[in-house]
């Protein structure tokens, strides 16, 4: 059966790079052109090397499986892969008959895309490339991404757990003014010079091993300011260990600047600098814990969690599963093909579930705190974020009723009554 009558091309300037062995081994793959780099499976790789200059049929499929060895590839898997490829601008078709055709239509696309996810409470604005700027500083400070710096990093961050163990009491008593107006100044000002030096330390480690940091910009939530750096060229690094270190490095400054700060306030903790030193901890604390650290989310923490298990695309793998399982509550269909056996396949469902409970948590939390906000104004914010977080889908969805209803009456049947159950 031929799916897609469509011959499949890749571009030729992509590249490919296997990371890993056995059943932890990935492919980077590159797009030079636009400095992007993405992580897919065995599998996946296998499948493109099959798919290229043909259509895509069960023979592709058949022959994707054999090479892997295992029967885990769909036609449905198929035709989301170049779905994939074809969204990120990998494919050559014939309304694009050159790189530059494919960034000119690219930009046509992204705009009718951010228009489609604008969003009150989740605004992003790229500012500059600091490459360049890498490339001068960085002979002055390399010694941060050294082993003498990582020695008196321990001893500082020792010496600011046992004072902060033995004056807890005190530190827990100065956390009831930290939210008063007064102190709103200072705990913005820690944030910000937080975020600058946690992004400054993820760009200095992607350069100290040869990757390109090509984008640098403004995260606004709630119109709060989160810096972000691209550093995603380092998942073409050769070791996990090196992938791993550079998405640590923000983390890794944010303690060392509240270890010190920890000293600074236990000198003098009613002073002005004591007094933003303890905001520098405060946020240091909750935003590495909550957030970076926190795997759920696709920052820091699942950057490692994802090369320490060797499952590349884990909270897309995950959504999937979750996706699958409403599918089978409302619509009664179950398609989940596992693209792992064991232990594996298992962490896939269980954190596909915990990452859309935090997800649904997490955009409660910033509409309840949105709807308080700006006396009254932040409650237009809520609303609007919530229409096209949930709204634009479920018109989608709703415009699908019709032809449900038409062609498969027992769907549509049981769509209705779990609905009104």
């Amino acid at each position: 059966m031929n799916v897609n009558s469509d011959t499949i091309t890749l571009r030729r300037d992509i590249r490919f790079t296997l990371h890993g062995k056995g059943s932890s081994a990935v492919y980077i793959v590159e797009d030079p052109i636009r400095q992007k780099f993405y992580r897919i499976g065995i599998t996946e790789y296998l499948f493109l090397s099959q798919i290229d200059n043909h259509s895509l049929t069960e023979t592709v499929i058949e022959q994707t499986n054999n090479l892997s060895g295992k029967v885990l590839f769909t036609m449905a898997h198929g035709q989301a892969t170049i779905n994939w490829l074809r969204t990120n601008q990998l494919l050559i078709d014939e309304k694009s008959q050159n790189i530059q055709d494919h960034l000119e239509r690219q930009k046509a696309e992204q705009k009718q895309k951010d228009l489609g996810q604008f969003n009150f409470m989740s605004i992003k604005l790229p500012l500059f490339n600091p490459h360049e700027m890498l490339k001068r500083i960085y002979p002055y400070l390399s010694w941060f991404t050294g082993n003498f710096f990582f020695a008196t990093w321990l001893i500082v961050f020792l010496m600011a757990m046992v004072v902060l163990g033995t004056n807890w009491q005190e530190f827990g008593q100065q956390s009831t003014s930290i939210l008063s107006l007064s102190n709103l100044i200072w705990l913005w000002s820690a944030w910000v010079l937080l975020k600058v030096l946690h992004e400054f330390g993820h760009a200095l480690t992607c350069y100290r091993y040869h990757g390109e940091v090509n984008e640098a910009g403004v995260l606004f939530i709630l119109f709060f300011p989160l810096t972000y750096i691209n550093a995603t060229s380092s998942w073409s690094f050769p070791t996990k260990w090196q992938r791993v270190q550079t998405a640590l490095a923000g983390m890794y400054l944010e303690l060392f600047v509240a270890a010190i700060a920890v000293l600074v306030w236990k000198n003098g903790p009613a002073t002005i600098a004591g007094n933003f030193a303890y905001n520098i901890i405060l946020v240091a604390g909750v935003s590495s814990v909550l957030f970076n650290a926190n795997p759920l989310m696709r920052f820091d923490g699942y950057s490692i969690l994802t090369d320490l298990v060797g499952i590349p695309n884990l909270y897309m793998r995950g959504k999937g599963f979750v996706q699958c399982c409403f599918s089978q509550l409302f619509l009664g269909k179950y398609n989940y093909t596992p693209h792992y056996t064991g232990a594996k396949e298992l962490m896939v469902k269980l954190y596909g579930v915990l990452s859309w409970c935090w997800r649904i948590l997490i955009m409660l939390s910033l509409m309840s705190i949105a709807a308080k906000m700006f006396h009254g104004f932040g409650l237009i914010i809520a609303v609007i974020s919530l229409f096209f977080w949930l709204g634009i889908p479920l018109i989608r969805f709703l415009k699908k009723i019709p032809e449900m209803r038409q062609n498969e009456a027992g769907v549509f049947n049981r769509l209705i009554i779990v609905c009104l159950a």
